[in-house]
This record gives structure tokens, C-alpha cells and sequence, in this order.
């Protein structure tokens, strides 16, 4: 059931707020929102809510998963003493966490600035509204009104 131009269901009161259910709504962030959202504890585990576009959930298995791994690997000698060999994969499992860790804070939409975000959320809006199976219409008349939408929501503080 569809609110009529006044905003009004049919034998309802007016609807408080008809931006918070829409699926424009849920796929873009405000700045502000992106900005407020608290740090992730990086030692417990945790990765960042946010990253920025272009890296797609593969590329964070990639990125933050296997090569870690395949660097620990690389970088510990099979032929060295039992010993020796424990000690220096947990020197180098430290050392890889350290730099995965690094590369999520760099990669955090936290730290973007308002022009980053707004390309994070025109990227999320083609996916959503992009209308074929890969989600990259972007010239569709449903992507342009929605980034429009967007752009006019985003700048309004």
C-alpha cells in the first residue's frame, strides 16, 4: 500500500517518516553516519564496517586472508631446526598482523573524505538499482534518480 501525495495511507495518519523504509535509504550512508561509527578493535579480531569501493568481498579473503598466510609461509625456511622454524613463524605471523591491521585502517571508509564516501555510495546504488544480473547500468533511469536522490540527501546536514 502506497502513501498518496500528501503523504497520507489510505484510513491512516500521516506517515512520519517515508525515507526510512526505502530501499534507497538503506543502501547509502551519510557522511556523518561513516564518520561517527566507532573504531574496530583490531586486537580482538574485529575488521572495519566500512571499506572503501572497489574492493570486493573476495579481495578482502584475498587481501587480508591468504596472503598473510602465504607470506608466513614464504618467509619461514622448511629445512631450519623445529625450534627455531615455531619461533619464527610466530615473529612472522606478528609481523603479517600487523600489517593486515595496517592496511584495514588505510582502507577504513572512516577515514575518507565527503568525495570518497559519495563514490562508495554511487557504486552501492548502481549495484543495487543497476537493474541486469552484474548490477552495472549505470545510465538506467532508476540509477540516475536514485543518485540524484542521494546526492540531494548527502549534502543536507
Amino acid at each position: 500500500m502506497l502513501p498518496d501525495e500528501r503523504g497520507r495511507l489510505p484510513n491512516n495518519p500521516v506517515v512520519k517518516d517515508p525515507w526510512a523504509g526505502c530501499r534507497l535509504a538503506r543502501t547509502i550512508v551519510h557522511p556523518k553516519d561513516v564518520w561517527n561509527t566507532p573504531a574496530p578493535n583490531y586486537e580482538a579480531g574485529e575488521r572495519p564496517v566500512r571499506l572503501i569501493s572497489g574492493l570486493s568481498d573476495r579481495d578482502q579473503e584475498i587481501v587480508f586472508g591468504a596472503v598473510p598466510m602465504i607470506s608466513t609461509q614464504l618467509a619461514v625456511d622448511p629445512h631450519m631446526p623445529e625450534d627455531r622454524r615455531e619461533e619464527r613463524v610466530r615473529e612472522e605471523v606478528k609481523q603479517q598482523s600487523k600489517q593486515t591491521e595496517m592496511l584495514m585502517r588505510i582502507m577504513d571508509l572512516r577515514n575518507a573524505d565527503r568525495a570518497t564516501i559519495n563514490a562508495y555510495n554511487r557504486q552501492r546504488i548502481i549495484e543495487e538499482f543497476g537493474g541486469n544480473d552484474q548490477g552495472t547500468d549505470c545510465g538506467s533511469s532508476f540509477v540516475q534518480g536514485a543518485s540524484l536522490t542521494a546526492r540531494l540527501w548527502t549534502y543536507t546536514d
